[in-house]
């Protein structure tokens, strides 16, 4: 009884090293809070939200994880604009409206490898 009970401890003990290695490949390095920080500092920066975009109209509506490697995280963005189009307009006719957009944004390793608006602008 007792070589079967040093025997059950060393197979445990020798399973932790891997067991702990697993886990660790397994925990994401970069986390979703991190993802939406940077989704959101680049739609601010970008020509789009730079050129007109309402201050306080930025809301995150979804965080999608992609199974891949590396993670990748889809950050779902609603906002507001004073104009309609895209980009910077600087010395374009453009309309004066409120003009809502969506932005799909998607982040990995702590930057962003996409960013679409409204499926037709990136």
């Amino acid at each position: 009884m007792r070589k079967k009970t040093w025997l059950i401890i060393a197979l445990i003990l020798g399973a932790l090293p891997a067991l702990g290695i697993y886990a660790w490949q397994a925990t994401p390095a970069f986390k979703e809070e991190a993802a939406v920080k940077a989704a959101v500092a680049f739609l601010k920066e970008g020509p789009t939200f730079g050129f007109d975009g309402v201050p306080g109209s930025i809301e995150v509506v979804g965080v999608a994880v992609a199974e891949s490697h590396p993670l990748q995280y889809v950050v779902t963005v609603e906002f507001q604009c004073r104009h309609a189009g895209y980009g910077d307009r600087a010395g374009q006719m453009v309309a004066q409206v409120i003009t809502p957009h969506v932005a799909r944004i998607v982040v990995t390793d702590g930057g962003v490898v996409e960013a679409v608006i409204d499926g037709v602008w990136d």
